[in-house]
């Protein structure tokens, strides 16, 4: 089993054994405007942000990178 962090928007550090899923959620937090949260569930039942971003195709790069990082066995993750 691969050992790996992702640091997460407010910087802190999430190691990915604990994570249940990494999803995409849509947030409309005014009428016609949307954000775009890439979001990781930990297995106390917390979630974490690892990025906040304008656009679902932005949110779908953030996690390919975090998929295509943990293929290649990267022990830290930063999203960019």
């Amino acid at each position: 089993w691969k050992s790996m962090l992702i640091q997460v928007e407010d910087k802190t550090i999430v190691n990915i054994r604990y994570v249940r899923s990494i999803w995409i959620y849509e947030h409309q937090y005014k009428e016609g405007k949307k954000e775009y949260l890439v979001k990781c569930e930990m297995t106390e039942e917390t979630d974490e942000t690892v990025k906040t971003c304008n656009t679902r195709e932005e949110a779908e790069k953030a996690l390919e990178q975090i998929l295509s990082q943990y293929d290649r066995g990267q022990r830290v993750i930063k999203i960019k």
